[in-house]
């Protein structure tokens, strides 16, 4: 049986907790003299998140088992959202897409937002960029207005490092990244009456 990357991860109801940071390549240098620092941003930023599955049964455990199996140790990938956050807390209206090619860094301009609507998007909801393979995501820093023409600009965490397409979409429900397992070993603990506990960390291919 052939398996196509990324797959999709099961249903979050028996997540017991879910843990998500980003993992930035900014270095400090201090000085041994007079205390003062430097810092230094490279390109480099990825998401990374931490999940614990508990079950009560075989039958409730199987799919998370067969998932893990599925990834083939540090092979294959999945899409997963940011469990608990899913929905936007703005209104997010209309059909967001990118308003202009060759964008990079934090701030991204958009168009066909529903117009003149005031925290069209709220700080702290979460957008996906691209799609399949490609799905990127990032985290709104700001309350976002758009204007009478339905466009706005968000800035975004991380920084943008590959320009999406003018007109590509802006997925604001559901968005979802693509990540990868970090460890190869990943045990699954059971007892004798049938329940099980599963942890894994897995970071965001790029």
């Amino acid at each position: 049986m052939s398996i196509t990357y990324p797959i999709e991860f099961p249903s979050d109801k028996y997540v017991t907790e879910f843990t998500y940071y980003l993992i930035q390549a900014v270095g400090i240098s201090e000085s041994p003299y007079t205390f003062q620092q430097q810092t230094f941003e490279q390109q480099g930023s990825v998401w990374q998140i931490e999940i614990t599955i508990e079950t009560y049964s075989r039958e409730e455990a199987e799919a998370y088992n067969t998932f893990l199996l599925k990834l083939n140790g540090l092979k294959g990938s999945f899409t997963i959202p940011i469990l608990g956050a899913e929905e936007p807390r703005g209104s997010a209206g209309g059909t967001p897409l990118v308003n202009g090619a060759s964008q990079t860094g934090y701030d991204l301009n958009i168009d066909g937002c529903s117009v003149s609507t005031t925290n069209w998007l709220r700080e702290g909801d979460w957008i996906q960029l691209g799609s399949g393979a490609d799905s990127r995501l990032h985290k709104v820093m700001n309350d976002v207005d758009t204007n009478a023409s339905g466009e706005a600009t968000l800035t975004l965490m991380p920084k943008i490092s590959e320009a999406p397409a003018d007109n590509d979409p802006v997925i604001v429900t559901s968005a979802k990244g693509v990540f990868k397992l970090v460890k190869k070993e990943n045990p699954i603990s059971t007892t004798p009456d049938g329940r099980h506990r599963i942890g894994f960390t897995a970071r965001e291919n790029k």
